[in-house]
């Protein structure tokens, strides 16, 4: 998760803004982030499984945040500007209400014989 408090932000912030200031390619990027995960596990705490799941797990959900919040919107306008490649949305656009459980007929009680009855002994 991203949305950190403001007072770690405060101590990452500029860091990030050296790095911008300096990274020159994808290679530099793929670089920073390859030195992170291995800063990451490189602490008294050594390889674990555990740690080197929350570190795929942080990458994986990094790159899932990107695309929900960058690449998703900016797929979303090129589409408008540009006319939609998938013919298929469009019957998306055209969904039916769904059916809520207030318009559905309510059921009758358990049987007395149901299989909670004799669990909890009712």
């Amino acid at each position: 998760m991203p949305y950190i408090d403001n007072e770690q932000r405060v101590k990452i912030d500029p860091l990030v803004e050296q790095l911008r200031d300096i990274l020159s390619s994808m290679g530099d990027l793929n670089y920073t982030i390859t030195r992170l995960c291995d800063a990451y596990l490189s602490t008294e705490e050594g390889i674990r499984y555990s740690r080197l799941n929350d570190l795929v797990g942080a990458l994986e959900c990094a790159k899932l945040e990107l695309y929900r919040r960058v690449a998703a919107p900016y797929e979303d306008k090129k589409a408008q500007e540009n006319g939609d490649a998938y013919e298929s949305v469009k019957e998306l656009r055209e969904v039916p209400e769904p059916v809520r459980s207030s318009d559905l007929e309510k059921p009758d009680s358990a049987p007395k014989n149901s299989i909670w009855k004799r669990i909890m002994g009712s």
